[in-house]
């Protein structure tokens, strides 16, 4: 089954959950049809001329979400300024389930230099699939590109390494092993 990352929620989604090109263009959108649907009800929202409290209310929640989403190095269409935007009761998870994560963010992120939000968001993503794909796939790959080894030390033969992210990856490395373990104390 062929899977997207939506560039919105970056969620990982089966591509059926993105809305195909029209006009023959090839592919689908960046943003799944979740996401569509909020973007929609907000610029449905923001463009009526009198809107109830709770349609003000749910506004506001949009705009919350998308600021979160902001935080989280995602991309929302536009946060607006001094407007408020969101849904309903999905909306009122989704932002809950952001808030949580742009929290978990700004705390799980070392004092060290910026980091990359491909590496960082691993720290904060909902873990779902096997603990060896996040093990054997993902982390090999963030340790590869984030840890590359830079030469041979003449002295000791061994390999040095850039330890530029080195704290960052072993706080993924500890969270993956972390979800290993529940994993398997489950089932």
């Amino acid at each position: 089954m062929a899977t997207k990352i939506c560039k919105q929620c970056g969620e990982l989604k089966p591509e059926e959950q993105f809305r195909k090109y029209y006009g023959g263009r090839k592919g689908t959108y960046n943003a799944c049809k979740s996401c569509e649907k909020i973007n929609s009800r907000e610029k449905y929202l923001s463009s009526k001329s009198s809107r109830t409290v709770d349609e003000a209310h749910e506004l506001q929640k949009i705009c919350v979400l998308w600021e979160y989403q902001t935080t989280l190095g995602l991309r929302p269409p536009r946060v607006h300024q001094g407007k408020a935007t969101p849904l309903s009761d999905s909306l009122d998870s989704m932002v809950d389930k952001y808030a949580e994560r742009a929290m978990a963010m700004k705390v799980a992120i070392p004092e060290s230099p910026e980091a990359p939000l491909d590496l960082v968001q691993w720290l904060v993503n909902d873990l779902v699939d096997e603990p060896d794909f996040y093990l054997e796939e993902v982390y090999e790959v963030l340790e590869k590109k984030y840890r590359p080894q830079l030469r041979i030390d003449q002295d000791s033969m061994m390999p040095v390494y850039d330890d530029t992210y080195r704290d960052i990856l072993l706080k993924i490395l500890d969270r993956f092993n972390a979800y290993e373990d529940a994993y398997y104390e489950k089932g």
